[in-house]
């Protein structure tokens, strides 16, 4: 289900937007943010935790973050530019847990659009007006993984959802 947006002129929305360059591995602590968020990566791989639920998010995915959601993020196997688009914590209420959300590549020209400095007031706030718009949750993409039973695989299971970047090898883990 889409989210509602708002009527025009009901709010004069300022959509947030800030890029971060990611090393392999890095990571953010868990953390939360007062507005709703939209994490996405222009480039790599992120995965994004919140508790025991994570998601691996190439560029054609971002993750609809509800203001207040503690989570944690991840560089994953690469560098990233990870993109933080930030909206007011009273637009889109009723997405009250994370979901994946499709960047297409009219999501992906507006946030370029709003990164840019000297931005117009008038375009910018119609380009802001948009991206409500375009938030679609991407169609299934859930894989269920069950965690392995026996010990020493589950040893090296809960090491690699702690360290997802770790690259040792399958015969450094049969170590």
């Amino acid at each position: 289900e889409r989210p509602a947006a708002r009527a025009a002129g009901e709010r004069q929305t300022a959509i947030e937007l800030a890029s971060f360059e990611m090393e392999r591995g890095e990571s953010f602590d868990e953390h939360a943010h007062e507005s709703h968020q939209l994490a996405w990566v222009r480039d790599g791989v992120l995965m994004v935790s919140v508790g025991d639920r994570h998601w691996m998010l190439p560029p054609t995915l971002a993750l609809w973050l509800p203001a207040e959601t503690p989570h944690v993020s991840t560089a994953i196997r690469s560098a990233a530019t990870m993109q933080g688009i930030y909206l007011p914590a009273d637009l889109l209420p009723e997405w009250t847990e994370p979901v994946p959300v499709a960047v297409d590549p009219l999501l992906r020209e507006l946030i370029d659009f709003l990164c840019q400095d000297d931005v117009p007031a008038a375009a910018r706030a119609k380009a802001e007006a948009l991206v409500p718009e375009l938030l679609q949750p991407a169609e299934s993409l859930a894989i269920e993984v069950p965690m392995p039973r026996d010990e020493r695989a589950v040893r090296i299971a809960d090491a690699l959802v702690a360290e997802p970047a770790d690259d040792r090898d399958l015969a450094e883990w049969g170590r």
